[in-house]
């Protein structure tokens, strides 16, 4: 049997380090392999859900997406379709929510002001507002009211547009 003995942690490191070889330095994970010859891309979100907290989620994916893009030299062109009971959290007031939900909302609300002032579209559902009852008038700033936005998908998706359930 063979007895190592270190007398000083500096030489263990250091027959560590020997042993294991030198790290690898991981390159910073990017998605230069998908984006390779763009310089633009289009995609439609088809966004659906009646929880404020996943909805607030979901919106700050989309602004990181559209951030990491033009970040790689990507244009993003994005269309945000809200639908089904998505479209009471999209009140200017939504009611029936606790006061968390409420500030989800709010943020909700800030961030998707924000996209009316760049390139980012985002439109809601008249069949979704029938039945739930919200009006264009109602609607938070930003959000425009489409006729149908199962037409306003598929018509997006027929431009060439990548849909993003």
């Amino acid at each position: 049997m063979i007895n190592f003995a270190f007398r000083s942690p500096g030489l263990l490191l250091l027959a560590l380090f020997l042993a294991l070889g030198s790290p690898v330095l991981a390159a910073a994970p990017n998605d230069a392999a998908a984006l390779t010859g763009l310089t633009s891309a289009k995609a439609v979100f088809d966004v659906r859900t009646k929880e404020p907290g996943r909805l607030l989620f979901i919106v700050k994916v989309i602004d990181e997406t559209y951030q990491s893009m033009l970040d790689q030299g990507v244009t993003p062109d994005f269309v945000v379709s809200f639908r089904g009971g998505t479209l009471p959290l999209l009140r200017k007031d939504p009611d029936k929510v606790n006061s968390l939900e409420r500030t989800m909302l709010s943020e909700v609300r800030e961030r998707i002001a924000a996209w009316g002032k760049g390139p980012v579209k985002a439109e809601a559902c008249n069949v979704a507002g029938r039945i739930f009852k919200v009006t264009p008038e109602q609607l938070a700033p930003g959000v425009s009211m489409v006729g149908n936005s199962l037409i306003s998908l598929i018509g997006y998706q027929n431009r060439g547009y990548a849909l993003v359930p």
